[in-house]
């Protein structure tokens, strides 16, 4: 943060210290204002398009009722904006700490089923915001990035052998671009649900898409950093789609398979070319996943699973 930024953030908010927060997997900054009374929080973003997006789709979200951190101001020109504090209590921290974790997850499924009926209920919403289409291109390219991040440059495998998937990945993504499309986070995981307030809110939300109304559920439940079994994954499915009882359940399956890949090549290219090593640990949980999925798409045991342990 630059002193052209503090002066800028001191006129709008007055704070005696701040502290520069951990990013995660984010390129964006984060700082936490102390004021006298309250904090806030900074985020310095050199991404003009991503953070236009950002503003953008939190006044989408805004209109469906969704909880999110309240965004006070910004200034494109110095790349930065002031929003509401909302803590550090992510769901991934205080899942151990709770004694019960379906409360916890049917809460944040409510409040997707919630936006995703609202938004299905005006058609007019994905023109407005312009968003992004997850379409057989944009399915296609999770797998890509998994073979050049994971299987290519993470476990060596050579372009000759990853070849060989390239017809179950194609499939993969007309499965998956053929699923009914609703307004998709695309980042809907743990570390991106913040417990304020005794509510869920969500943040991240700049990369959300026009997608399959599978996604979101796919990445809270097949999400690496929480340990939930597959009987709570099961039951989690069951609950979400007592308000889709019309719709077909391997649509789930689907999405869970491509979120699988992209979320095992982000933590590979994380550890590896970003040098964010604490995220390899988070890669043996997405080979369990694909483990769990190759009971319904049986060309990943071989073809996968079976090579990478080689």
């Amino acid at each position: 943060m630059n002193n052209d930024q503090i002066d800028w953030l001191r006129q709008r908010f007055a704070f005696s210290k701040h502290d520069k927060l951990p990013v995660y997997g984010s390129q964006r900054e984060f700082y936490r204002l102390y004021g006298e009374s309250e904090t806030r929080v900074a985020i310095i973003d050199s991404d003009l398009n991503q953070m236009t997006k950002f503003v953008d789709i939190a006044k989408l979200f805004r209109r469906l009722n969704v909880n999110i951190p309240v965004i006070y101001e910004y200034c494109f020109n110095r790349n930065i904006l002031i929003e509401e504090d909302l803590g550090d209590d992510s769901l991934d921290r205080i899942l151990p700490q709770t004694d019960d974790r379906f409360a916890l997850y049917k809460q944040i499924i409510n409040k997707l089923l919630e936006w995703q009926k609202l938004f299905d209920s005006s058609p007019d919403l994905a023109e407005d915001y312009d968003l992004p289409e997850y379409d057989f291109d944009f399915a296609r390219n999770e797998t890509v990035l998994f073979t050049e991040r994971y299987l290519e440059r993470y476990c060596g495998w050579s372009k000759s052998k990853t070849a060989e998937l390239m017809l179950y990945f194609n499939e993969l993504a007309e499965r998956a671009s053929k699923i009914r499309k609703t307004l998709m986070h695309r980042d809907f995981q743990s570390q991106n649900i913040l417990w304020h307030r005794s509510k869920p809110h969500f943040v991240d939300f700049q990369t959300a898409v026009l997608g399959p109304y599978t996604y979101d559920l796919a990445s809270l439940l097949f999400d690496n950093y929480v340990d939930l079994s597959v009987d709570e994954k099961e039951e989690l499915i069951d609950y979400f789609y007592r308000s889709y009882p019309d719709e077909n359940r391997e649509d789930f399956y689907v999405a869970a398979l491509q979120r699988t890949f992209q979320a095992t090549s982000a933590s590979a290219y994380l550890s590896r070319e970003q040098g964010k090593t604490q995220y390899e640990k988070y890669i043996p949980k997405g080979l369990w996943h694909m483990e769990l999925l190759a009971e319904r798409f049986d060309w990943i045991e071989e073809k996968v699973l079976e090579q990478i342990a080689r």
